[in-house]
């Protein structure tokens, strides 16, 4: 007798769903991996508010495969919040001249990713 099964089974797709739960729960308390997760969607998602703090222009240093984020750190793990820095913008003051800005992009990673919850920036560069 031969028996062929083409999808899966219930059981099968609920013991799925419960580990890649599972997963994520165990990711969203590693600072490595939830700041891996959320690198990516930082590049996406902050640069527009970034560059809004800018009072003239912005313009961005970064390569075009040079992540613009090199940096996380918690801001709130409670409530799944990672702080992704960077360097890799210049931001035009009075003069006409650019000057090399430190910035932040705080991502709410437990609302779902893409939530920028906050930005910052300041003058300098990363060591």
């Amino acid at each position: 007798m031969l028996v062929v099964s083409c999808g899966d089974s219930e059981e099968e797709k609920q013991a799925a769903k419960q580990a890649a739960e599972t997963a994520d729960a165990a990711c969203m308390q590693d600072l490595q991996c939830i700041g891996n997760k959320g690198t990516i969607t930082a590049g996406v998602y902050c640069p527009e508010h970034i560059e809004k703090l800018a009072k003239n222009s912005a313009k961005w240093t970064d390569g075009a495969l040079e992540p613009k984020f090199s940096r996380f750190r918690w801001k709130d793990k409670e409530a799944g919040i990672v702080t992704h820095l960077g360097d890799k913008v210049q931001f035009q003051n009075g003069f006409g001249a650019y000057i090399n800005m430190i910035y932040s992009c705080d991502l709410d990673m437990k609302q779902g990713q893409g939530v920028v919850v906050g930005v910052d920036a300041a003058e300098g560069k990363l060591l």
